[in-house]
């Protein structure tokens, strides 16, 4: 059953756990760079796309369109309801989150291409 494909089961649970994450009230030491927030959202986001990138039932195109925008779309969400979880909402953490689709996405396209 594609529904319940192992790629669309693990992108759910990814997106779980990025949810909670970071909707999670956090208190970040003052030590920790400033730019590793947004290291965070490009690798977390391109975890997300990874798995379901790599399925090979859906057309190319369509698949990567469709995975950026849903990942646009998540992560604007995130960043829109963190206020009220007593975390802040940032621009840059969304923009980092798109980026990090987007590389997601190109690595899901060299290792579809190596196979």
């Amino acid at each position: 059953m594609y529904f319940l494909s192992p790629r669309r089961i693990l992108t759910g649970l990814i997106a779980v756990a990025l949810a909670v994450a970071m909707l999670t009230p956090l208190d970040v030491p003052q030590s920790v760079p400033s730019y590793t927030d947004k290291l965070v959202h490009l690798a977390a986001f391109g975890l997300l796309v990874l798995p379901a990138a790599l399925s090979r039932r859906v057309p190319l195109s369509l698949l990567f369109v469709g995975l950026f925008i849903g990942a646009a779309a998540f992560g604007g969400v995130i960043e829109l309801i963190q206020p009220h979880f007593g975390r802040s909402a940032d621009i840059n953490d969304w923009l980092a989150d798109m980026a990090g689709a987007a590389l997601g996405l190109l690595l899901a396209l060299g290792i579809r291409h190596i196979r």
